[in-house]
Order: C-alpha cells, then structure tokens, then sequence
C-alpha cells in the first residue's frame, strides 16, 4: 500500500488560504461590503494551480493541464495557459536569480579569502572572465 503524502493537499491549502483569508480581510478589516464576491477567484485557482504544477517534477507543464482538464473537467483555455505559465515562469525567474546570487557570493567570498582566479573559475565552473566580471562589479569604488 503506498503511503500518503499530506503534502499533496497543499494546492487546496493554498486555495482556501487565499480565498477564506482575503474575504476575511475584505469583509472585516477593510469593511468591503460583500468582501467574499470582491475577490477574483481565479487568482486564487491559479496560485493553487501553480503549487500543484511544482510538486510533480515528472510531468511536462501541458501533461498537467491536460490532466487538470481530463481528470476534473475544468476547460483549460489559452487564457488560463497563459496566466499558469507566466506563473511559472515567475517562480522560475526568482529561482534563477537566488541561484545566481549565491554563485556570486561564493566568487566574492573565495576572492576575499585570497583564492586565484583560476582557482575560483574553476571551482565555480565559470570563465576566468566572468569571475572578474562578478569581482568588478562588487568591489567597493574609492573615492
């Protein structure tokens, strides 16, 4: 029998969080009347969309809104794969500049520590070029 993962309720957490803890703020700490139908419930669906596409890293993005249109029979139109991929892409994007910040930490910190800069191009996997790239463009200017 195969174990279950209360991590696969996420995507519903995500939902209700949004949606329940928006209408509460609309409706009684904005004071918005009718705050629960002010809220774009599609924003909510596509957030829960998104955290579920992130779990299954086995799955193309088009394998899973097929499944999302198969499987619950929610028309997935080009509006919907538009908002879900920008979405995606997103978190992607955020993602790659995390990344990107910690390569450059590691190339100032070993700089500061007195390593070459062959010997941080190499252990960064980078060109010697872009190491002095990412050192010029930290190193404080002096006046």
């Amino acid at each position: 029998m195969k174990k279950s993962n209360p991590i696969a309720l996420a995507p519903i957490g995500v939902f209700l969080v949004l949606y329940l803890g928006l209408g509460v703020l609309f409706e009684y700490v904005l004071k918005i009347p009718m705050g629960f139908y002010n809220i774009p419930i599609v924003v909510a669906f596509l957030a829960a969309i998104l955290v579920a596409c992130t779990q299954n890293k086995e799955k193309s993005f088009d394998e899973k809104l097929g499944i999302i249109e198969k499987e619950y029979s929610i028309v997935v139109d080009n509006r919907i794969r538009e908002d879900v991929s920008a979405m995606c892409n997103l978190s992607q994007g955020i993602r790659e500049k995390g990344r990107a910040e910690g390569e450059e930490k590691f190339i100032l910190n070993m700089h500061r520590k007195g390593y070459t800069l062959e010997q941080i191009a190499e252990c960064a996997e980078k060109t010697i070029e872009e190491v002095e790239a990412v050192i010029k463009k930290r190193e404080p200017v002096l006046a």
